[in-house]
């Protein structure tokens, strides 16, 4: 958000590089999230917790994001 007194505020323009950004943020998050709730999930969310990574990678692919090698 961009506060510009006597204007407004409005949203600001998501560039390229701040998307990417975003998804690494993301995509800690979520792997957090997948390891708290394997321990506690049934194994229908389990499988749907799997359907959303592939959509992940799909959009990835998509994109031409390439996942960083550790």
């Amino acid at each position: 958000m961009i506060h510009t007194p006597h204007k407004g505020v409005k949203v600001r323009e998501l560039t390229r590089k701040m998307a990417l950004e975003l998804y690494e943020v993301r995509e800690t998050i979520e792997g957090l999230a997948a390891r708290l709730g394997a321990g506690r999930g049934t194994s229908e969310i389990i499988a749907e917790m799997e359907t959303c990574l592939e959509e992940q990678e799909i959009i990835q692919v998509t994109w031409g994001i390439e996942e960083e090698k550790a």
